[in-house]
């Protein structure tokens, strides 16, 4: 005996949902992952700079490695945080589309009733986690970036001493 359409319909809405729930956990898992991982090579970057307090040029090179590995996995991470971007809003679209058939059996169509809370209004910005997520991997680029600069302002006159051993000159090393 073959199964009403209905039943069909709500058991692929119910997989989507499912499928939704889990894709969901997993970029939570990722932020985790590379949320500990950024934190860990700052943390380490930090010990670096408290233990030799970066008193010869042979610190830099090491202290630039740990800065050039967290700003890869910081593209890395925006390149999977809009990926799954992407997959949840397909999904999102997919179940607001079974939601919207004339035969869906649910008498509640939640994801077109959320979509009510946020109206799509191009000018006004809304909550949303992905907004949070895009600006945890630039929040550690900008880190990155000053500890380089930092490095940079702190050893300028054994960097402008070792430049000039190599015939570079560089401003106010005279």
């Amino acid at each position: 005996m073959e199964r009403p359409a209905n039943d069909k319909i709500f058991e692929q809405y119910q997989l989507i949902v499912e499928d939704t729930a889990r894709l969901s956990d997993r970029r939570q898992t990722i932020n985790n992952i590379y949320l500990s991982a950024n934190s860990l090579l700052l943390g380490g970057i930090a010990i670096l700079v408290q233990q030799s307090g970066v008193k010869n040029l042979a610190d830099l090179p090491l202290i630039f490695l740990l800065v050039c590995a967290g700003m890869v996995l910081c593209f890395d991470w925006s390149r999977l945080i809009e990926n799954y971007r992407k997959l949840l809003a397909l999904r999102f679209d997919l179940l607001k589309k079974i939601e919207a058939r004339s035969d869906f059996p649910a008498p509640i169509q939640t994801y077109t009733e959320e979509e009510l809370l946020y109206p799509s209004d191009p000018g006004k910005r809304r909550f949303g986690f992905t907004r949070v997520e895009v600006n945890l991997p630039l929040v550690f680029i900008t880190l990155y970036v000053l500890v380089v600069i930092g490095s940079i302002v702190v050893e300028y006159p054994l960097i402008a001493v070792q430049l000039a051993t190599w015939g570079i000159s560089l401003p106010h090393t005279r």
